[in-house]
């Protein structure tokens, strides 16, 4: 780069000494005396010394005036940008990360991964002159918007999010602008800690892209820079909420929280966690935590009368406070229904008792109504639709499809005889007996789901299940507990905003003894919860996931001052609706792409690394090169005093021309 480029015009003038080194030639004639042919012959040994010395002086004078042009036009070279002997680009597309991975703090800088990239880049920005167009797209809402550099840490699109990025979708929102725009010679500059999560390096996307790229590089020059800060994992330790579920006993009403604290090597093993409520005192939990994950659970006492609410869980502060907050929502009391469409009276019968085991006095209703029924009723006020039997009608398969897109939980047992299914959503293989050992579940999972441990951390003994006959789901989803050879038990299928579960078995002696509740009962009343969800005015959502409707107007209940919901955590109220938004849960992985794969996932296009691992905002740019032009032009200036000194190359003997 150089700040007087149009210099660079006159750098044929550093032919200046040899043009008068060989006009200088022109004026000697050369003529044959044969008393000078001994001499001559006397000093023929010295001539080779003689051609290289005034070799060495001829280029000294041509450096002397390569190194004063140089100088002249002010080149710039090195910084994070690596450029030497270029152009400035005509278009810059910055590609900013600002999830909130990005605030962690530096370790011995006090400054966060975001602001001291934004501090790099806008020294180097700055240093490209006003002909230089500065592009910003950000991982919240991937808009191209052309930016001031100087007003780079003013404006709202640079400021810190509880967001996650998407660097594939950020550089196809690049790609679009190169595409639509006539933009010149155009380098991308990106901007993020490397978490492996945002990259998402093994997703089909990059391969089309990079495609698109290459052709674009074919038509106009492109370069992709790369500022990455990945750093040391500092003394972090970060909360994700999982859930909080209002329940409701005959003993007590309580907030069953469930949450994954994570921590770095470094953090502290010993910890407090606070649990804050407006208007109630704060409680604390002493946690402590020798690997790098524990799972929380708690049941947080409420009134059994206690209206909506909300409150947050607290680590304390450590090297980055955006990841030690988990913001939670609860809703009145709510009555838990459930439909039944059995055909089978026995089956019926079991789960009627399990749906609803305290009765009204809980809030819980279970009501059967015949398989034909399905396609008239209104589903729309049940937590939990249960279907046995044969669905035969296409209007059936359709309600119950639209009410699970739209956040219904739909819970399938296998018909006890003939074909049947939900279409392309669900069918059943046929059915198999086990010998006189029985089909047994060897896992499931205790961590989440309808089989999880209770909050005290008890197991349900799903593995004390007796099963002499099984009729397996053919559903692609995940599974939930599996046999001993693989074979699944209980499926869950996310479908829309709702889910699909399928059980392989039947509460009937004849099949199973799931009918003795130890295993259908919390199953039951957990999938129940999970649907309640829908039904509920207390949410939770990810930060950046929820984009309010057009007459929607969310307000903040956490903070006097005014947030942004859609990159802003925290708790909003609209009407009387309560809105969670935490961070997601992809924020939590500390894994990070490694840096030797870079150069392979841009292969075909011009790439540069820069790993800011010291915060040095002093090298964000490249620096003016003209001082150490001058100190070589003096150099060169040196030597050719020093080889036109007398003597030094012929003994004291004088060259004859």
């Amino acid at each position: 780069m150089f700040n007087q480029i149009w210099i660079l015009w006159a750098l044929p003038l550093i032919l200046l000494p040899v043009v008068i080194h060989l006009l200088n030639r022109l004026r000697y004639r050369t003529v044959r005396w044969a008393a000078m042919e001994f001499l001559l012959k006397a000093a023929r040994h010295s001539t080779r010394r003689a051609k290289l010395r005034e070799f060495l002086i001829l280029a000294c004078r041509v450096l002397v005036v390569l190194f004063l042009l140089l100088a002249l036009s002010r080149p710039r070279v090195g910084g994070w940008l690596g450029l030497a002997l270029s152009t400035p680009p005509e278009t810059i597309l910055l590609l900013l990360d600002r999830s909130a991975s990005m605030e962690e703090t530096i370790q011995g800088t006090g400054k966060t991964k975001r602001s001291t990239a934004l501090q790099l880049i806008q020294a180097a920005a700055m240093q490209n002159g006003q002909n230089t167009r500065l592009v910003l797209i950000e991982n919240s809402r991937c808009y191209p918007t052309e930016v001031n550099p100087e007003q780079l840490h003013e404006i709202p699109q640079t400021t810190p999010t509880d967001t996650a990025a998407d660097i594939p979708r950020m550089m196809e929102a690049a790609l679009f602008y190169l595409l639509e725009n006539q933009t010149g010679k155009t380098e991308i500059w990106i901007a993020s800690d490397m978490q492996k999560s945002n990259w998402r390096p093994d997703d089909g996307k990059w391969s089309a892209l990079l495609e698109q790229f290459r052709n674009v590089n074919r038509k106009r020059p492109l370069r992709i820079r790369l500022l990455a800060s990945p750093g040391t994992p500092g003394q972090n330790i970060s909360i994700e909420l999982n859930k909080a579920v209002r329940s409701h006993t005959l003993e007590s009403t309580t907030i069953n929280l469930s949450a994954t604290i994570s921590r770095t090597a470094t953090a502290g093993k010993q910890f407090p966690l606070q649990i804050l409520q407006p208007e109630l005192p704060p409680s604390q939990i002493d946690l402590s935590c020798e690997g790098s994950e524990l799972s929380v659970r708690h049941q947080l006492p409420l009134s059994e009368t206690a209206p909506a609410g909300w409150g947050q869980l607290l680590l304390p502060q450590d090297d980055n406070l955006r990841d030690n907050i988990a913001w939670f929502t609860y809703d009145q009391q709510r009555p838990q229904q459930t439909a039944l469409f059995v055909e089978d009276k026995t089956v019926g019968t079991y789960l009627t008792i399990a749906a609803a085991p305290g009765g009204v006095d809980l809030g819980q209703q279970a009501e059967l109504f015949a398989l034909s029924e399905a396609a008239k009723l209104d589903l729309t006020p049940f937590a939990l639709v249960i279907l046995q039997g044969k669905c035969k009608t296409p209007e059936t398969r359709t309600q119950l499809k639209r009410y699970v897109d739209k956040g219904g939980i739909l819970l399938c047992f296998p018909p006890a005889d003939g074909p049947s299914g939900l279409g392309d959503l669900l069918s059943w293989k046929p059915i198999e007996t086990a010998t006189e050992t029985g089909f047994h579940i060897s896992h499931w999972e205790v961590d989440q789901g309808p089989l999880a441990n209770s909050a005290e951390g008890d197991r349900i003994p799903v593995d004390q299940l007796r099963v002499q006959r099984r009729r397996q789901p053919l559903i692609e989803g995940s599974v939930i507990a599996e046999f001993k050879d693989g074979s699944p038990c209980l499926i869950r299928r996310q479908i829309g905003q709702g889910a699909l579960y399928a059980f392989a078995i039947l509460p009937r002696p004849n099949w199973s003894n799931l009918a003795d509740g130890i295993t259908l009962l919390p199953a039951l009343q957990r999938m129940q919860q999970e649907g309640l969800a829908r039904l509920s005015n207390a949410r939770s959502v990810n930060c950046g996931a929820f984009t309010p409707g057009d007459q929607e107007v969310w307000e903040s209940v956490d903070s006097k001052i005014g947030k942004d919901i859609q990159i802003q955590a925290g708790v909003y109220r609209n009407g009387n609706q309560l809105l969670a938004v935490n961070r997601p849960a992809a924020e939590h992985t500390l894994e990070t792409v490694p840096t030797e794969d870079l150069p392979n996932l841009f292969s075909g296009l011009s790439f540069h690394l820069f790993i800011d691992t010291e915060a040095d905002t002093n090298q964000a740019g490249p620096s003016e090169a003209w001082r150490t032009c001058l100190l070589f032009l003096l150099g060169a200036l040196v030597l050719e005093a020093f080889l036109t000194l007398p003597g030094r190359f012929h003994g004291g003997h004088h060259d004859v021309d």
